[in-house]
């Protein structure tokens, strides 16, 4: 317990530190579900956002605890909130752009904040992916492959980054690289991508 005390005190200093991370988020947020006090932990950081409204890290930490829980729609609206009348809430910007992205709905705003996220989180590579699946989104997926490299250079084995690249690769035409990456990504996950990504490796091989 002991432990888990101090790396909780350790990833809300980095929270802290640097609000602007999305690792630091992630990880504080993964800690709660590992201990299962995502409920608990989610009450507290409301109840900082009541005593300081203008806290965007406790407000972030709202909505990425929300998506922790599978309650997208209500992450969407805390992020939705959060980003509302300030430009420095890089990661509630990149997690509300990639929501948007995943539901196909207001795509303009969608590279809109995840362009901002970018200027403020120029080597995140939750920032590279989100702006590259936008633009998959968007039907541009010639503009999307670079982002996604970018996104893949900095996290090599992460499913949904591969997921991401490969659906590019495969509307490009590019079948040979779209069924090396959805198959490394399937691999890594079988549950990425849903059927969406075993019916598009079907159709590339």
């Amino acid at each position: 317990a002991g432990d888990a005390a101090k790396e909780e005190q350790a990833l809300r200093r980095a929270v802290a530190v640097d609000p602007r991370s999305t690792t630091g988020y992630g990880l504080l947020a993964q800690l709660y579900v590992r201990q299962n006090r995502t409920n608990e932990a989610r009450a507290e950081f409301e109840a900082m956002v009541k005593r300081d409204p203008s806290n965007v890290g406790a407000r972030t930490m709202v909505g990425v605890l929300l998506e922790q829980q599978g309650k997208r729609d209500e992450a969407k609206k805390a992020y939705e909130a959060t980003v509302e009348g300030t430009e420095n809430a890089p990661v509630a910007a990149n997690n509300l752009a990639f929501i948007y992205a995943e539901q196909g709905t207001n795509l303009d705003v969608a590279l809109q904040l995840a362009t901002t996220a970018k200027q403020r989180l120029p080597d995140d590579a939750s920032v590279d992916d989100t702006i590259g699946w936008v633009y998959y989104k968007k039907g541009l997926p010639a503009l999307a492959v670079r982002p996604l490299e970018e996104s893949l250079k900095k996290r090599p084995d992460n499913p949904e980054v591969l997921f991401h690249l490969g659906m590019t690769f495969a509307k490009l035409g590019e079948n040979a690289k779209a069924r090396v990456a959805l198959e490394r990504a399937l691999k890594l996950d079988p549950n990425v991508g849903g059927e969406e990504a075993r019916r598009v490796l079907k159709s590339v091989s």
